[in-house]
C-alpha cells in the first residue's frame, strides 16, 4: 500500500513540477504537451512502483499476513472434478456451502488446523 502512495505522490509531484515550472507550452502544442505530461507521470509512477516492490519483495511476508493467506487451503490429493474447499472460519465454510449448494457433493465438516496460528495480539 505505501508502495502504490508513494509512486502516486511521484507522479502527482511531477505533473506540479512540470505545470509550474512552464516547460510545457499547452498554448502552441496542448495535445503534445498534455502527451508528454501524462508519459513523464506515468514513467514517474512506474519507475517509483518497481523500485518500491522490488524492495518490499526481498523481506519475509509478517506473520498477520501468513494468516490470512492460509484461511482458505484448497488439498490437491483429490483430483478432477471435485475440489475440496478448507476454511478456517466455520461460519464462513457454512456460507460458502450454502450459496454453492448445487454444486457441492457433501457437507462441512471439522478437519485438522494446517495453516500457521493466528498472530499474538499485542
Amino acid at each position: 500500500m505505501m508502495a502504490l502512495l508513494i509512486s502516486s505522490f511521484t507522479a502527482v509531484l511531477i505533473v506540479v513540477v512540470l505545470l509550474a515550472s512552464g516547460v510545457l507550452d499547452f498554448q502552441e502544442s496542448f495535445v503534445m504537451s498534455l502527451i508528454a505530461l501524462l508519459s513523464l507521470s506515468i514513467f514517474g509512477f512506474a519507475a517509483s512502483a518497481w523500485f518500491l516492490f522490488g524492495r518490499a519483495g526481498r523481506f519475509p511476508q509478517p506473520p498477520d499476513a501468513l494468516y490470512v493467506r492460509s484461511t482458505l487451503h484448497i488439498p490437491e490429493d483429490i483430483g478432477p472434478p471435485e475440489v475440496a474447499f478448507e476454511w478456517r472460519n466455520k461460519a464462513y465454510a457454512d456460507w460458502f456451502l450454502s450459496e454453492n449448494r448445487d454444486l457441492a457433493i457433501g457437507e462441512t465438516s471439522q478437519i485438522p488446523d494446517r495453516g500457521p496460528r493466528a498472530p499474538a495480539e499485542g
